[in-house]
């Protein structure tokens, strides 16, 4: 493969200052950049290029420190005006990857956690609208149960279903009575036992003529007192 660079390529050619740097193959889990390199040669080209695959992991399988320069010049018959960014980027990759104990470049492993904490957060979306979704039939089941329930306990009790607007419509409507109170009726007999109100007495006048009379206004209340309540004691006298 050597020799079929141009060396007037190589020297005519500007490349990065990373080609500088050497990477130890060994020290690269190569299948994880087989990965990404079959991932960027389908997204320049539109499809599976199997055999501009298979050239990139022979160029890299082939010595132990590769040569990125050579790389490049290999390639641009393959990939044209993407041939420098793709070898500029693989190459971090690779001198990132040598530094990793696990020999997998950090830039790839930071992207592999962001894929998994998104493949997560979406299984959490879907587990929550399943939960949401199961707990809303749940609660209309319980609804449904329980307007069950009701009408059941109404049919036991021989009543009729109440109605929707949620006034019974066999229920009957309390009607307020505009006839009076009932009051108790008292016989003749009750009242006619019961003696005259009294009359207030006023305080005794002054004078003898004034005293005289007052005392025979007074004595003539008591006897029509005593003659209303004569026939109560008489009565009461003969239950007796």
């Amino acid at each position: 493969m050597t020799s079929g660079v141009d060396a007037k390529l190589l020297k005519s050619t500007k490349f990065p200052p990373e080609y500088s740097k050497k990477v130890d193959r060994e020290k690269v889990n190569l299948e994880v950049m087989k990965q990404w390199i079959s991932g960027q040669v389908i997204g320049i080209l539109g499809n599976e290029d199997d055999v501009v695959i298979d050239f990139i992991f022979g160029m890299l399988e082939e010595e132990r420190f590769p040569d990125p320069k050579k790389i490049q010049i290999n390639l641009t018959g393959f990939l044209e005006k993407d041939t420098a960014a793709f070898c500029k980027q693989m190459w971090n990759l690779l001198l990132s990857a040598q530094t990793n104990p696990q020999g997998v470049p950090t830039e790839l492993l930071e992207q592999k956690k962001e894929e998994l904490r998104q493949q997560r957060a979406e299984a959490a979306k879907i587990t929550e609208a399943q939960q949401r979704k199961r707990e809303e039939e749940e609660q209309k089941d319980r609804s449904l149960n329980e307007i069950r329930d009701r009408e059941r306990g109404e049919r036991r009790r021989g009543g009729p279903p109440p109605e929707r607007g949620g006034r019974d419509i066999y229920q009957p409507r309390l009607r307020h009575s505009a006839s009076p109170v009932n009051r108790r009726r008292r016989s003749p007999e009750i009242l006619a036992s019961r003696p005259p109100p009294r009359r207030e007495v006023s305080p005794p006048p002054r004078g003898g003529a004034r005293r005289e009379r007052f005392r025979e206004r007074r004595e003539t209340d008591t006897q029509e007192h005593q003659v209303w309540t004569f026939p109560v004691k008489v009565t009461l006298a003969t239950a007796t």
